[in-house]
């Protein structure tokens, strides 16, 4: 995400960079300097492969615009952020009724798409929580014990994408429960879209498969981040956007390199 703010927000004029990624000591990963039109961004220490939060719907709908049309560097419009995977307009906005565009390579999961990589096995079926079981999973500041997550203070923070080494989902996905909520494509009551995993301050319960929560699109807190789909040959794979820069492969099956 730093890169992607170094590329585009040397001016920021849709609000990428929210203060408190700066300012929260626990959970803000990437710092600023410099004024408008030369604003530069640095990971913090401790945060680079930590979940990026302090990010709105739109914020994550831009970065897949930005990789979807090969990170180019330049101000935020049709040919870095505007376009691409998705068309983002005042109207599309305001109306909660951006989708994602016919050809798109990276992007927001939707909620099916998610919900399949965290609790579906083959050859078993669905399980109730994203480690492959149907038993309450337990939470901790860090474990490397089978179902476990960074939920209910535990950790009282993020902690790093795959810390939970013996916990990934029957795809081989990390973090899907527990750590930061991810924003999905779909839309709930009209003027939400649909969180899903629970995150650091959650009750194991709501890491079921059962919990979802609709939150406002322009919301950034920092409990709420990014999980990101590319679109590729079967079986695909799914991303873990991280503070830093890059990001880690999530489903171990697939074996691409970095």
């Amino acid at each position: 995400y730093a890169e992607f703010l170094n590329a585009v927000a040397a001016t920021d004029s849709n609000g990428l960079y929210h203060a408190s990624m700066g300012s929260d000591r626990r959970n803000g990963g990437i710092s600023r300097t410099g004024v408008a039109g030369s604003f530069l961004y640095t990971v913090k220490p401790g945060f680079a492969i930590k979940p990026v939060t302090y990010v709105s719907f739109y914020d994550a709908l831009r970065l897949a615009n930005w990789l979807h049309n090969g990170r180019p560097t330049g101000t935020q419009d049709a040919g870095t952020t505007e376009d691409g995977a998705y068309t983002i307009t005042a109207t599309g906005i305001s109306d909660n009724s951006i989708v994602r565009n016919g050809g798109a390579t990276i992007l927001l999961p939707n909620e099916h798409e998610w919900y399949k990589s965290a609790y579906y096995a083959e050859g078993a079926g669905y399980f109730e929580y994203p480690a492959g079981t149907s038993t309450l999973i337990s939470c901790a500041s860090s474990s490397g014990s089978g179902n476990t997550a960074n939920c209910d203070f535990q950790a009282n923070e993020l902690t790093e994408v795959g810390s939970f080494v013996a916990s990934a989902s029957p795809n081989g996905t990390f973090d899907q429960g527990g750590n930061a909520w991810e924003w999905t494509e779909d839309t709930i009551l009209g003027a939400g879209r649909v969180l899903r995993g629970g995150s650091f301050i959650d009750d194991p319960e709501v890491l079921g498969a059962t919990e979802r929560v609709g939150f406002l699109p322009i919301n950034e807190i920092a409990s709420v981040g990014i999980r990101l789909i590319r679109t590729v040959p079967e079986p695909g794979f799914l991303l873990q956007l991280i503070a830093g820069l890059g990001f880690l492969t999530a489903l171990a099956r697939s074996r691409e390199p970095r």
